[in-house]
Protein backbone atom coordinates (compact mmCIF):
# COMPACT_ATOMS: atom_id res chain seq x y z
CA UNK A 1 0.00 0.00 0.00
CA UNK A 2 2.74 2.31 0.59
CA UNK A 3 4.42 1.86 -3.00
CA UNK A 4 1.52 2.39 -4.49
CA UNK A 5 1.01 5.73 -2.53
CA UNK A 6 4.30 6.75 -3.17
CA UNK A 7 3.90 5.70 -7.14
CA UNK A 8 0.68 7.73 -7.77
CA UNK A 9 2.78 10.83 -5.91
CA UNK A 10 5.44 10.69 -8.38
CA UNK A 11 3.49 10.01 -11.41
CA UNK A 12 0.74 12.86 -9.82
CA UNK A 13 4.09 15.07 -9.45
CA UNK A 14 6.48 14.53 -11.84
CA UNK A 15 4.35 12.87 -14.68
CA UNK A 16 6.26 10.16 -15.59
CA UNK A 17 7.08 6.79 -14.51
CA UNK A 18 9.36 5.71 -11.64
CA UNK A 19 11.00 2.42 -11.95
CA UNK A 20 11.77 -0.19 -9.97
CA UNK A 21 14.71 -3.10 -9.74
CA UNK A 22 14.42 -6.59 -8.50
CA UNK A 23 17.89 -8.33 -7.78
CA UNK A 24 18.72 -11.27 -9.45
CA UNK A 25 18.93 -14.76 -7.22
CA UNK A 26 17.78 -12.72 -4.13
CA UNK A 27 14.46 -11.51 -2.51
CA UNK A 28 16.30 -7.52 -2.74
CA UNK A 29 14.16 -4.95 -4.49
CA UNK A 30 14.89 -1.59 -4.82
CA UNK A 31 11.27 -0.28 -4.57
CA UNK A 32 11.64 2.80 -7.08
CA UNK A 33 14.59 4.17 -8.72
CA UNK A 34 14.60 7.65 -9.84
CA UNK A 35 16.63 9.72 -12.97
CA UNK A 36 17.62 12.80 -11.64
CA UNK A 37 20.97 15.15 -12.51
CA UNK A 38 22.76 12.92 -9.73
CA UNK A 39 22.40 10.01 -11.87
CA UNK A 40 20.09 7.10 -10.96
CA UNK A 41 18.53 7.66 -6.98
CA UNK A 42 17.27 4.40 -5.43
CA UNK A 43 14.62 5.03 -3.29
CA UNK A 44 12.79 2.43 -0.54
CA UNK A 45 9.32 3.26 0.90
CA UNK A 46 8.48 2.29 4.16
CA UNK A 47 5.08 2.36 5.90
CA UNK A 48 6.26 2.17 9.76
CA UNK A 49 8.72 3.80 11.52
CA UNK A 50 10.99 1.23 11.38
CA UNK A 51 13.83 2.64 8.49
CA UNK A 52 15.50 -1.07 8.29
CA UNK A 53 16.08 -0.76 5.14
CA UNK A 54 18.23 -3.93 3.39
CA UNK A 55 17.54 -3.82 0.21
CA UNK A 56 18.13 0.16 0.36
CA UNK A 57 21.83 -0.65 1.45
CA UNK A 58 22.43 -3.85 -0.59
CA UNK A 59 21.55 -1.43 -3.75
CA UNK A 60 24.99 1.31 -2.27
CA UNK A 61 27.08 -1.86 -2.30
CA UNK A 62 26.43 -3.10 -5.30
CA UNK A 63 25.75 0.32 -7.56
CA UNK A 64 27.47 3.11 -5.23
CA UNK A 65 24.80 5.78 -6.32
CA UNK A 66 25.76 9.26 -5.44
CA UNK A 67 22.93 9.42 -2.87
CA UNK A 68 19.85 7.15 -1.26
CA UNK A 69 16.23 8.39 -0.37
CA UNK A 70 14.06 6.58 2.15
CA UNK A 71 10.48 7.75 2.32
CA UNK A 72 8.76 6.46 5.54
CA UNK A 73 6.23 7.58 8.86
CA UNK A 74 9.94 8.66 10.30
CA UNK A 75 10.88 12.63 10.29
CA UNK A 76 13.00 14.45 7.54
CA UNK A 77 16.71 13.78 8.54
CA UNK A 78 20.04 13.43 6.72
CA UNK A 79 22.48 11.32 7.11
CA UNK A 80 25.86 9.45 6.11
CA UNK A 81 25.57 5.89 5.68
CA UNK A 82 29.28 4.79 5.74
CA UNK A 83 29.78 0.67 4.83
CA UNK A 84 32.69 -1.05 3.26
CA UNK A 85 31.76 -1.93 -0.45
CA UNK A 86 32.40 -5.50 -2.45
CA UNK A 87 35.72 -4.41 -3.15
CA UNK A 88 36.30 -3.97 0.96
CA UNK A 89 36.93 -0.25 0.48
CA UNK A 90 35.33 1.71 2.73
CA UNK A 91 32.97 3.89 1.21
CA UNK A 92 30.19 6.95 2.39
CA UNK A 93 27.03 7.71 0.76
CA UNK A 94 24.38 10.54 1.64
CA UNK A 95 21.41 9.16 3.02
CA UNK A 96 17.91 11.62 3.12
CA UNK A 97 15.23 10.32 5.11
CA UNK A 98 11.73 11.66 3.82
CA UNK A 99 8.62 11.82 5.26
CA UNK A 100 5.41 10.12 3.14
CA UNK A 101 3.40 13.26 3.03
CA UNK A 102 6.24 15.11 1.49
CA UNK A 103 7.21 12.59 -1.01
CA UNK A 104 5.56 14.66 -3.95
CA UNK A 105 8.90 17.15 -3.16
CA UNK A 106 11.28 14.36 -3.08
CA UNK A 107 13.07 15.68 -6.68
CA UNK A 108 13.01 19.40 -5.08
CA UNK A 109 15.07 17.55 -2.23
CA UNK A 110 17.90 15.77 -3.93
CA UNK A 111 18.37 17.88 -6.62
CA UNK A 112 18.48 21.00 -4.87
Amino acid sequence: MTEQYVHQQLLAEYGREPFFRLADKSQAEMDFLLETKHGVVPLEAKGELNRRAKSLLSYCRRFKPSILVRSSMGEYARHTYSYIDRDNIPCACPLVDIPLFGISRILEEIEG
